[in-house]
């Protein structure tokens, strides 16, 4: 590997086009959501990871607009945090 070869693009991709990253997200929404359950916002649930990969590719908004949308702002703001640290 050449050390002095200039990078000019690094690509990020978190809806799963370029990289599965069903292998991180999967994890980390059953994280986040055993979080909303612990601290008694929904009821708990199982989760195939077909459901919970239909929210890839989603900004955060789209996502709790369609999943838990009467989940108080607050509680939305530390789950997705949670998602976003895995």
């Amino acid at each position: 590997m050449n050390k002095n070869k200039r990078v000019d693009t690094i690509i990020f991709d978190y809806d799963g086009t370029l990289h599965d990253s069903s292998h991180l997200y999967i994890p980390a929404f059953k994280k986040a959501y055993r979080f909303l359950v612990k601290e008694g916002q929904v009821e708990e649930k199982q989760f195939s990871d077909e459901d919970i990969t239909k929210w890839l590719g989603y900004t955060k908004e789209e996502m709790w607009g369609t999943f838990q949308s009467e989940l108080p702002t607050e509680y939305k703001e530390k789950a997705s945090a949670m998602i976003g640290l895995k």
